[in-house]
């Protein structure tokens, strides 16, 4: 039975002096001849208000269109922004990049944002974010991704949090006037540790029985057709996994995404799982090499004859990325994949085939 006792009143005093200011950056998909939209957000979780210096730097492949607050400077693939953050706020803006035509599919992607306090920042790892990714064709833009999509047992212990990224748009004819997210939270995560992370819209949340749900209500979210780079949207929210899972268990989550009255949009599941070889160094396995491991863009694939064929699956069997070898010798890009563990399946031209794991970091 929960008690409230309203008469005790407890003080609580914030440090002085703390500055610490924490990047995050979400992208929408980018494909040739359209918009897409890269969401940069600053949180402040010091306890002083702070001028930021902000520099976003964005892939040469892409040309600058805009941004929700106009940038102080910008020059070619760079912008910056010196906004002031207040202790415990947030500052967020949607910048708009354009992909020409001829950009090829697969085309490879690289942004960087960097977040600078006036002060010396307590804890500068969290200052900078990269985003490596990949020009894409076709694909379903209604996603959820987890990350990191792999724990150690001592990682889960230690009380590391997951941070979820659902992404949606609006295909539909007509602009959607609100869009409720639903997601049926897993018993292996602490639901009392969750937190917003940033969202492309302004964004309310509650867990009701198990169920998380987050409502932009209104929202006006144009149509692909009419508005396509804006016709896109995200919410980005952490929760920590149970301490006590083991080296195998996996949790797995689907967002289910209503557009006004609409029937759900079902994202694949985003899978985590608990693995204790997590980090582990790859060595030569049955006539082919695979490195570095872990990897966070480029994994080199070498073999002893050519003509091998690549497959890159999750951990739960979805196909990723296929490649025919002509030489002894490949680079994959995998900096587009969330950080987990992955499969590498190499099939020689007499047919045989020889697996080993890798983990995108």
């Amino acid at each position: 039975m929960l008690q409230v006792d309203s008469l005790n009143d407890i003080g609580y005093q914030a440090i002085p002096g703390i500055y610490d200011l924490v990047a995050h950056m979400t992208t929408m998909p980018a494909r040739p001849g359209f918009d897409n939209n890269v969401y940069i957000t600053v949180e402040n979780i010091g306890t002083e208000s702070t001028v930021a210096a902000l520099d976003l730097t964005f892939d040469n492949a892409q040309t600058w269109v805009g941004s929700g607050i106009a940038p102080d400077t910008q020059v070619g693939n760079s912008a910056t922004w010196s906004p002031t953050i207040a202790a415990g706020s947030s500052w967020g803006i949607a910048v708009t990049l354009h992909t020409d035509a001829a950009v090829v599919i697969g085309t490879s992607l690289a942004h960087t944002f960097v977040a600078t306090p006036a002060v010396q920042d307590s804890t500068p790892a969290d200052n900078t974010i990269t985003w490596n990714g990949f020009v894409v064709g076709a694909i379903d833009p209604n996603d959820k991704q987890v990350e990191p999509g792999t724990m150690t047992p001592t990682q889960v212990q230690s009380g590391e949090a997951l941070e979820y990224t659902i992404r949606f748009q609006n295909t539909g004819t007509f602009p959607a006037e609100r869009v409720i997210i639903t997601d049926t939270l897993s018993t292996d995560l602490l639901w009392n540790t969750m937190e917003l992370v940033s969202s492309s819209h302004t964004t309310g949340w509650y867990i009701h029985q198990g169920v998380l749900h987050f409502v932009m209500d209104p929202i006006n979210l144009p149509d692909s057709a009419s508005d396509e780079a804006n016709s896109h949207g995200y919410v980005k929210f952490r929760m920590t996994p149970v301490s006590t899972l083991m080296n195998g268990a996996q949790i797995e989550n689907v967002a289910n995404i209503y557009f006004d009255f609409n029937e759900p949009v079902i994202t694949a599941p985003a899978v985590f799982t608990v693995d204790e070889n997590v980090g582990v160094v790859a060595t030569a396995v049955s006539g082919f090499t695979v490195y570095p491991n872990p990897v966070s863009d480029l994994l080199t694939v070498q073999v002893d004859a050519p003509g091998a064929f690549i497959e890159v699956r999750s951990c739960d069997g979805r196909l990723l990325k296929a490649v025919r070898m002509v030489g002894t010798q490949v680079v994959v890009s995998v900096g587009d994949l969330v950080g987990g563990l992955y499969t590498i399946s190499i099939e020689n031209v007499g047919g045989q085939r020889t697996t080993q794991r890798f983990v995108r970091q």
